[in-house]
């Protein structure tokens, strides 16, 4: 996933923004397993929650075809923040080290980076407390127990069980058990998923989803303690495809919370940047100062109504 980049022009230093735009452009983030990535350039956008077509009525050959609902039932606006910083480096610093403006440039790069993945996690460990349109006239929180109503019962997507494979089991039959606007489950579990979790359960995801096999104790006369078929590894079971995504910005409840949730385009969480990151490398003739500055927008929020995505809160 590439991070869109404006270009700037300058004198001397036009290859340094070139690099600057060259190296957000082949960034791989890690959140880009778990977010999807949107660029449109306007000020402020609109957030539809679309209705899905539902099942197909009957029709007799002859009277008119019965309309099927379609259209958005909640809109949701939301707004980009700005963010900008510069280096001030003075003509005797730069004479000295000619290389010193394009390393300056280079850490703003990667701190463009870094603030662009912590709004994304920031965003994530938010999940548990924000609150989204619920598609029923009133709001529910995003990871919560029974506050997602569309125009269904009650729909809960929130667990508070330690990652484990029974608990990680749980949170793929809420994905294929959730429903829409039409009551019909959307089978989210199909679709490829990711496994967001802090460092410290890193190498416990790994095993979850990579092990062809898990512990089965047996009990009874016949029997012994084996191994069966683990079901999340996708060897095993082709439908499933999960990817172990791990960050030390995932801090919530002591480390110990962790997500189940699909991959873009489906994914709820999503990260605007309207106003790409911009590097701008100038002189001022008053004080012979150079100044080596960036400026980009970016917002992360939540689609709403919400799917696709479960937590856990030890």
């Amino acid at each position: 996933m590439a991070i869109p980049t404006a270009y700037g022009t300058t004198n001397k230093y036009n290859p340094v923004i070139e690099e600057f735009t060259n190296d957000l452009g082949a960034w791989v983030p890690s959140w880009q397993t778990f977010c999807g990535l949107e660029t449109e350039n306007a000020a402020a956008k609109r957030v539809y929650a679309e209705i899905p077509v539902g099942d197909i009525p009957t029709w007799n050959g002859e009277a008119d075809l019965t309309p099927i609902g379609h259209g958005a039932t909640h809109t949701t606006s939301v707004t980009a923040d700005t963010y900008g910083g510069r280096i001030v480096i003075n003509e005797i610093e730069e004479s000295r080290d000619p290389g010193l403006i394009g390393r300056m440039a280079g850490r703003l790069s990667e701190a463009v980076k870094r603030k662009l993945e912590k709004l994304v996690y920031a965003k994530l460990m938010l999940a548990f407390s924000e609150t989204v349109d619920d598609g029923a006239e009133s709001t529910s929180v995003v990871v919560s127990t029974g506050d997602h109503k569309l125009l269904v019962g009650d729909q809960a997507n929130l667990l508070t069980s330690a990652l484990a494979a029974s608990s990680l089991a749980d949170a793929r039959e809420i994905l294929a058990g959730w429903q829409n606007y039409n009551n019909e489950p959307l089978n989210l579990d199909k679709l490829p998923m990711a496994l967001v979790c802090h460092p410290t359960l890193g190498d416990l995801a790994r095993r979850l989803v990579g092990s062809p096999q898990h512990a089965q104790a047996v009990s009874g006369s016949v029997g012994a303690t084996g191994a069966q078929i683990n079901p999340m590894n996708s060897t095993v079971n082709p439908e499933r495809s999960i990817t172990v995504t791990e960050s030390a910005y995932c801090t919530e409840s002591g480390n110990d919370a962790w997500f189940l949730i699909c991959k873009p385009p489906q994914t709820p969480l999503k990260l605007w940047v309207p106003t790409p990151p911009s590097l701008e490398i100038m002189r001022d003739a008053k004080d012979r100062n150079w100044s080596i500055s960036v400026v980009f927008e970016a917002k992360a929020y939540y689609r709403a109504p919400v799917d696709g995505i479960v937590g856990s809160n030890p």
